[in-house]
């Protein structure tokens, strides 16, 4: 999937939650050297954006009309 852009994203969700996606994306992205891809969002999401490693995910984004969620995935030692 192409890369999102920031408009539409503000356009989906608002521009206060676009903001809080690009800082913690910035902080990720400062701390951790992953893959990053755009997918639709399946059923229940417009778009998923994940950080990717190994073919392990760190964590994914996902937006729908209003909503922005975030699933972090723990690992063995962090559970």
């Amino acid at each position: 999937m192409e890369i999102i852009e920031r408009e539409e994203l503000v356009r989906l969700v608002g521009i206060s939650k676009v903001n809080i996606f690009y800082d913690i994306v910035d902080v990720i992205t400062s701390l951790y050297d992953m893959d990053q891809t755009w997918n639709n969002g399946g059923k229940k999401w417009t778009y998923e954006y994940k950080f990717r490693k190994s073919g392990k995910t760190l964590c994914a984004f996902y937006f729908k009309e209003n909503e922005l969620g975030l699933m972090i995935i723990f690992g063995k030692d962090e559970r």
